[in-house]
């Protein structure tokens, strides 16, 4: 098998497990919350009574995590929960994110947390355990000969059905995308030749020759490798974990190198970052490495592609930006000097009549 499918397959067989592991731990994510499932599509469960909250013992024990009741009264206790907002330390705002209410239901009673407005006798809403500095707040306030009546868990009406709407929406997505995916990844694992790097070389009239230079240069060990990147003396590739691209060389117009000075706080001075940017027809790699890496990077371009313009100018930069036709045909006539015969010293006449045409 030609080394090019070999590394479709690998990459596709990568995309295909991802996906497949995505779709897992989707699964797994709803039976986790199976409980919270069932009753967001039965609905609340009818409470009748504080018995059947008092059987239940604690929230986890209740077949259905979702409850509607009917109070006798709904009693404000003055007890708000704030949200305080904070950045880097100093307080930027503050509001009221819940009220505290006691609902009597026969002789026992229920806290009651609100997020919007004075609750009515007809709760709905999720059974939660009731928090301890809630409970001893609560407490100061109650007359003794009610605090036993207190039941140990809360009523919170928060909207139960909100997290499942926008967690369902969410996970089909990422379901359907996973799908898709790796639906995609297996197919081109079954048949490299569909994949866009195949079909890039078999547009091309060359297409055959370009396969058989290619693997003939794997073979031989005629690259150069930097991170992902794979140079061959006709080719760049990336080789990501999850993709691979191409590029031919004989596409490439500019090189250079890129240095970036980091500091901390923009003041210190920490190292250099380095990169080799190659630009080419229809895209820019910036291949990024220690300096010894990047400078082989550009060694190998001067050996395999001496019509590709090499080194920083600002006016290739702007002709590359702004009028690539221009840059394309330049590179074109050093290739044709090239094949003509000419010297490698060419090099040194095209940038400043670039300069001069902008």
């Amino acid at each position: 098998m030609p080394w090019i499918e070999e590394q479709i397959k690998k990459v596709s067989m990568r995309r295909f497990l991802a996906a497949i592991a995505v779709l897992v731990i989707i699964i797994a994510a709803l039976i986790a919350n199976a409980r919270y499932i069932s009753s967001f599509f039965k609905g609340p469960q009818i409470i009748t009574s504080a018995t059947q909250l008092i059987a239940g013992g604690s929230p986890e024990n209740f077949s259905n995590a979702w409850v509607s009741l009917q109070a006798d009264k709904i009693n404000a206790t003055g007890l708000q929960q704030i949200t305080v907002r904070k950045k880097r330390g100093v307080e930027r705002s503050r509001k009221v994110s819940a009220t505290y209410f006691v609902a009597t239901i026969g002789q026992h009673l229920l806290v009651v947390r609100a997020h919007e407005e004075t609750p009515t006798p007809l709760l709905t809403g999720s059974i939660k355990v009731l928090d301890e500095s809630v409970k001893r707040n609560l407490l100061r306030g109650l007359p003794a000969e009610l605090q036993s009546s207190l039941l140990p868990f809360l009523l919170d009406t928060e909207d139960f059905q909100a997290d499942g709407y926008i967690g369902f929406t969410i996970a089909g997505l990422i379901a359907v995308f996973a799908t898709v995916v790796g639906s995609l990844a297996f197919v081109r694992w079954r048949n490299p030749s569909g994949h866009a790097v195949i079909q890039q070389l078999t547009k091309r009239a060359d297409g055959p020759a370009l396969f058989t230079a290619m693997q003939a240069q794997v073979n031989q060990g005629s690259v150069t490798k930097v991170g992902k990147y794979v140079l061959t003396p006709q080719f760049a590739i990336h080789q990501g974990f999850f993709e691979i691209k191409l590029q031919l060389l004989d596409e490439l117009l500019w090189a250079y190198k890129n240095v970036v000075k980091t500091r901390i706080y923009y003041v210190i001075p920490t190292g250099k970052k380095f990169s080799a940017s190659l630009n080419f027809q229809n895209a820019t790699l910036a291949i990024n490495g220690k300096e010894s890496a990047v400078d082989s990077v550009l060694q190998h371009i001067e050996r395999h592609a001496p019509w590709a313009l090499l080194g920083f100018d600002e006016a290739i930069e702007t002709t590359y930006k702004k009028n690539k036709a221009q840059l394309l045909q330049i590179v074109s006539q050093r290739k044709q000097r090239l094949a003509d015969g000419a010297s490698a010293d060419l090099a040194q006449d095209e940038p400043p009549s670039i300069a001069a045409e902008q």
